[in-house]
């Protein structure tokens, strides 16, 4: 838009005055509005607008309780991990396992790490998950009487602890 004053200037200002009935609208650049005492529209009343509402507007001070479950290494609380997001330290993990997991299931769908591989240890632990996940699908398969897949995973873990070393 144009200033409706200098039609030079594009408008920032968007000015509405309703006199007797009769609406008026102005379309105002900064230099304009500043002519027209518009720029400040707060000052000109001398108002401090931030005062005049803050305290209707702030928030209520909530007394709390002091924490009585805090991590002894770090000194962090729960309320803490909360409010930060961040876990003060490892012990943390230990110390708040029962409310933390629930959260890290829901927002990463696993409470275990399942990321990459360090290239130096890669092959031995690629080895040992799949050792544990075919003990896991063994037990389910005795478990449901599935004893044809039992003996299909038993072989498979004879396999891969012979090339673990027989570290089982």
């Amino acid at each position: 838009m144009i200033c409706s004053n200098c039609k030079k200037n594009d408008a920032n200002t968007h000015i509405k005055e309703n006199i007797n009935g009769q609406l008026r609208e102005y379309y105002l650049c900064p230099n304009c509005a500043k002519s027209l005492n518009y720029s400040n529209f707060g000052k000109v009343f001398d108002l401090d607008l931030n005062s005049f509402f803050g305290s209707a507007l702030s928030k209520p001070q909530v007394l709390k309780k002091p924490e009585t479950e805090v991590c002894e290494t770090c000194g962090a609380g729960f309320d803490y991990l909360i409010a930060s997001g961040k876990v003060g330290c490892a012990d943390c993990y230990k110390k708040f396992a029962g409310k933390l997991y629930p959260s890290i299931q829901r927002i990463h769908g696993n409470t275990k790490h399942s990321g990459k591989i360090p290239s130096i240890a890669g092959k031995q632990l690629k080895v040992q998950r799949q050792i544990n996940e075919l003990k896991q699908q063994l037990e389910e398969a005795i478990k449901e009487q599935e004893f044809e897949k039992a003996a299909e995973f038993r072989d498979q873990l004879k396999a891969l602890a012979k090339e673990d070393g027989g570290n089982e």
